[in-house]
């Protein structure tokens, strides 16, 4: 039995289970949800978006949602690794798709913010969420999140009230820990900033064991003149599959910032999507991937500039050893009313071994007539000759080759506002770089 059998297996006893708790509209969600999914399938590499992933490996396998409640304990070593060493925030926790309230702490937060876990939400048929879920999500040619609103499991609703600031960050995390047979999980997060709000969220997947499939859906919507710092971390499993949507919707004079650190996974898809819907609109795109051994990382972004003076800026790095692959499309759609668009893409490579391969493909859509627009990517290796120079100065191979790789992603990991997570990040990115391979083959 492949992946969609089984899921079509499991639905209706989902149905079954949530029936006599959730209201009858989220029930309808997810049931349009599995309508959806169950007409398209798994993409397949006949479709230009999935061009360079192939995902027959998660539609081939078992994966099976969990049906029924899970502990929610996980190894210490596991925890303490995603609350990145003390690291100071008002805090969710999930634990194979269930919210933990032991692990949790949303204490102290200010008047006009509420952060609770979505599936309480939805139980308890608050009008909010109900108007809100599913707002921003087309899922009629999208089959991960139409299969992730037909399994949603819980995650995180963040609702902050016109002009409040949050001094705090707010941490969304996902623990992953499945000793059973291969697992899927179904994270989903509602974030709603209202006008003139100002947050910082770091959203982290983090994972141990074998090879669980991870299916995450991010609704944003920011407020006009709302300001929305975003992290998202994920350092899964290298046997792990993750695949997810970040959906952005912003309002006049807002600015919305997104890094995106891609580290673990043995096979990642991340899609995120910016409606620049007002005027005087900022967005900011940061991203770094870094994959070794047979890892295939793959982002697809797109900034909408739907009205003018909108300035977007995008900078993504991709770090691959082994015969790891990495995939980079990009796509800036400047509409016929963004007249003064200010946009920018870049995409860098660095390739450690001959057998690492990159896809890059930064793509311009222009329908208005006074812009600014300009693209850009490259692909290389590391410079031999900064390697002599250190080397020549008593450094070793391995650590010249170290020093060069972080400056590299040193630009990416600048831009990161919050100090304690930066430095943590810096601290621990050597884990996650595959020079071991370069020096094998050097």
């Amino acid at each position: 039995m492949n992946a969609l059998d089984r899921f079509q297996d499991s639905y209706p006893r989902l149905k079954g289970l949530v029936a006599a708790r959730e209201p009858g509209w989220a029930q309808n969600r997810r049931d349009a949800g599995f309508e959806v999914f169950s007409s398209l399938g798994f993409p397949t590499k006949r479709i230009e978006e999935w061009r360079h992933t192939n995902v027959d490996v998660i539609a081939k396998s078992d994966f099976t949602p969990p049906e029924h409640p899970l502990s929610v304990g996980a190894p210490d070593a596991l925890v303490a690794s995603a609350l990145l060493g003390g690291f100071e925030a008002h805090r969710l926790v999930f634990v194979n798709g269930r919210f933990s309230a032991e692990l949790s702490d949303a204490s102290g937060l200010p008047r006009g913010v509420r952060l609770v876990n979505l599936a309480s939400a939805i139980d308890g048929d608050d009008p909010f969420t109900a108007e809100a879920l599913g707002r921003l999500i087309d899922l009629r040619t999208a089959p991960f999140p139409a299969l992730n609103s037909a399994f949603m499991t819980d995650g995180a609703l963040l609702a902050i009230d016109a002009g409040v600031q949050v001094e705090r960050p707010i941490h969304i995390v996902f623990l992953a820990h499945f000793d059973g047979g291969p697992a899927a999980i179904f994270p989903r997060n509602l974030i709603v900033a209202g006008e003139g709000a100002t947050a910082t969220i770091v959203e982290s997947y983090e994972g141990t064991g074998g090879g669980y499939f991870t299916n995450a859906v991010s609704e944003i919507t920011i407020g006009a003149g709302a300001n929305v710092d975003h992290y998202r971390l994920q350092r899964e499993s290298h046997d792990a599959f993750h695949v997810s949507l970040t959906q952005v919707d912003q309002g006049a004079g807002s600015v919305y910032a997104n890094h995106s650190l891609s580290l673990g996974g043995r096979l990642v898809r991340n899609d995120i999507n910016a409606m620049m819907g007002g005027d005087r609109i900022e967005t900011y795109l940061n991203g770094l991937f870094v994959a070794d051994g047979q890892r295939h990382v793959d982002h697809h972004t797109q900034v909408d500039h739907a009205q003018p003076n909108g300035h977007s800026n995008e900078k993504y790095k991709g770090i691959l050893g082994g015969r790891a692959t990495g995939v980079f499309r990009g796509r800036i759609h400047v509409h016929p009313d963004a007249q003064k668009t200010d946009a920018y893409q870049n995409n860098k490579n660095l390739l450690l071994t001959r057998d690492a391969t990159v896809h890059t493909k930064p793509q311009l859509e222009i329908y208005a007539d006074d812009v600014k627009c300009s693209h850009g990517a490259t692909v290389g290796q590391l410079d031999e000759e900064a390697i002599f120079y250190l080397r020549s100065r008593g450094v070793g191979r391995n650590d010249a080759r170290m020093i060069l790789v972080r400056a590299f992603a040193g630009e990416i990991l600048a831009n990161i506002k919050v100090a304690a997570l930066r430095e943590h990040l810096e601290s621990s990115m050597e884990q996650w770089m595959p020079i071991d391979q370069t020096v094998e083959r050097a």
